[in-house]
């Protein structure tokens, strides 16, 4: 980890690593440090729910040959760029879940009007109640293990043939 103070190793997957870091922290040099101190790096992340926090998406990450390379108005700019990159991802996928919540509305309208007129050709046919038409209608998709509006279409489609 890079900062204003010491840099320090956070964690190493063995304890040679971690002293061959604090060598390259000691001399205030090394691949480490170079890499560290010549790339800026953001998270791009879409905004919390009410349900859970923010999202890591990704990052932004922008890398010099020279580590003096950027300063606080490149991470400003930085910042700038990356929350508005979020608010676009994020806006992107509430478009897509609008889409098909608008879409699975449009078919349940669609299937509304088949089920109403499937359950009036059983009131019709076995003079009973809306709601025991309806009945027999989820009965018969549940036994076969088919949506409620196809059974209403076929239902419809059979009486319709005739």
């Amino acid at each position: 980890m890079v900062n204003d103070e010491r840099p320090r190793t956070a964690a190493a997957s063995d304890s040679t690593f971690a002293g061959a870091d604090e060598r390259q922290y000691d001399a205030d040099r090394g691949p480490c440090l170079e890499s560290a101190r010549a790339c800026l790096s953001m998270a791009i992340e879409l905004p919390a729910s009410d349900s859970n926090d923010a999202v890591h998406m990704g990052s932004l990450n922008i890398c010099s040959y020279s580590a003096p390379a950027f300063d606080p108005s490149d991470e400003s700019v930085m910042w700038l760029f990356t929350t508005a990159a979020s608010a676009a991802i994020s806006n992107a996928h509430q478009r897509q879940r609008s889409r098909e919540h608008i879409g699975n509305l449009e078919t349940a309208l669609a299937s509304r009007a088949v089920i109403e007129q499937a359950k009036r050709i059983l009131m019709a046919v076995h003079a009973c109640t809306a709601d025991q038409a309806f009945e027999l209608l989820v009965q018969q998709s549940q036994h076969n293990d088919v949506r409620l509006r196809d059974v209403a279409r076929h239902l419809h489609g059979s009486v319709a043939g005739r």
